[in-house]
């Protein structure tokens, strides 16, 4: 009876797990079941983002600094790492200068110390923009005095000073206390006299400009009773010093802060 009994309760323990087991079954049929789609109808889908690329322009920098005279350093930076060709034409649109570079970075000395004198177009073209400056090539002419020592004989009751005020002018300026006239005259190498006078008063001033005057060697006496009081020779000399100057459209010069602001323009 007792083997019995026990029996009875494992058939029930097993037909209760057994119970159990298939509740479960069916409940997750039923889940699954209510997931899956319907055949005939449609399903909304998930958007998705989509990532677009950013265009990034890259603009060429252009720097130019003066190292000298006639001589500039020309530094091109290519962000772009795009074909750019740099170019120097004259005022008629004819280029002395040429070249190309692929790079991140042009650096180059550009010395116009035997360049033609006019007007000249510096060109940066990169891709979808052009950078331009424009200079002139000049030469300036400078005319110089240069003077030797004074000579004479003191005399102490007239007094001369004889020296260059300007570079191309020389000051005469005389006391005079005898009383009586004193001459000067200035006279070229060649012993002309370009100018000449008579002093009868007790001061006395003039000034030569020698600006036009030619080259050489000029001489200013100042006599006292046919005999010479003083005496300076002077030396007049030319010299032609080329020149780099910025300028505008126009060729006119350009401010100290203008050289450094370039005409960017973009290509459309």
């Amino acid at each position: 009876m007792k083997t019995l009994s026990k029996n009875r309760i494992n058939n029930t323990r097993y037909l209760a797990i057994a119970i159990m087991l298939g509740f479960m079954v069916l409940l997750l049929s039923g889940t699954a079941s209510a997931q899956a789609p319907t055949k005939g109808k449609k399903v909304a889908k998930i958007p998705q983002a989509t990532l677009k690329e950013t265009k990034i322009t890259a603009s060429v920098i252009t720097a130019v600094d003066e190292i000298s005279p006639m001589k500039i350093r020309l530094n091109v930076l290519n962000p772009t790492g795009k074909s750019v060709r740099i170019s120097i034409r004259n005022y008629e649109g004819i280029a002395v200068f040429a070249d190309d570079f692929r790079g991140r970075e042009y650096t180059k000395i550009l010395n116009f110390n035997s360049i033609l004198l006019g007007q000249y177009t510096l060109r940066v073209n990169a891709p979808k923009q052009f950078e331009t400056r424009r200079f002139l090539v000049d030469s300036k002419r400078n005319r110089i005095l240069y003077q030797a020592d004074l000579q004479g004989k003191n005399n102490p009751e007239i007094m001369t000073a004889i020296h260059i005020s300007y570079p191309t002018k020389i000051m005469l300026h005389l006391v005079n206390n005898t009383g009586k006239p004193v001459s000067y005259v200035l006279r070229n190498e060649k012993k002309e006299a370009i100018y000449q006078g008579v002093i009868k008063t007790t001061h006395f001033s003039k000034i030569f400009d020698l600006m036009e005057a030619t080259d050489g060697k000029y001489t200013v006496d100042v006599n006292y009773q046919a005999e010479k009081v003083a005496s300076r020779t002077f030396d007049m000399r030319t010299s032609f010093n080329r020149s780099f100057t910025w300028t505008d459209k126009r060729g006119r010069p350009l401010t100290k802060a203008g050289q450094t602001v370039a005409s960017m323009e973009a290509i459309d």
